[in-house]
């Protein structure tokens, strides 16, 4: 129990008024404000206009969930919540059908992605989804 031990050392009779002088003086943090969670609350509805506006202009969702400081949900609601139409939406049945049918004509993933205006990536999940065999690299399928 000697230098090494956490065990504070005994007070001695003139410390103990020194201690507690530096404990009333220190200040202690304010209590922080509380969040405010309702979107409506933190955002004006001019600050919600300038948003829809944003987006309409062609800013990514991802970006006005950054520049809005509001998690990527809470931006989609308040643009359903004004009828914005939202970009790249799920793949519709009738898409997923005639993607079948142009991947089983011969068409590259990518070449139906192009021609349907879905990213590569959409189009293969879309395949899987619906229990089509894939091709391999080579044309075969796998």
């Amino acid at each position: 129990m000697g230098r090494y031990s956490n065990f504070p050392l005994p007070l001695l009779s003139g410390q103990t008024d020194r201690l507690n002088q530096g404990v009333a003086a220190l200040e202690l943090p304010k209590s922080p404000t509380p969040r405010i969670h309702a979107v409506h609350r933190r955002l004006s509805p001019d600050t919600i206009q300038q948003l829809i506006t944003d987006y309409q202009a062609g800013t990514p969702s991802t970006q006005l969930m950054l520049t809005y400081n509001i998690g990527k949900g809470t931006v989609l609601r308040l643009l359903r919540e004004h009828d914005v139409h939202l970009r790249r939406q799920r793949m519709s049945p009738n898409e997923i059908t005639q993607a079948i049918q142009l991947y089983g004509q011969g068409l590259s993933i990518a070449a139906v992605g192009a021609q349907l205006g879905y990213g590569d990536g959409t189009i293969w999940r879309a395949l899987k989804r619906a229990g089509v065999s894939r091709r391999d690299s080579h044309g075969r399928f796998c």
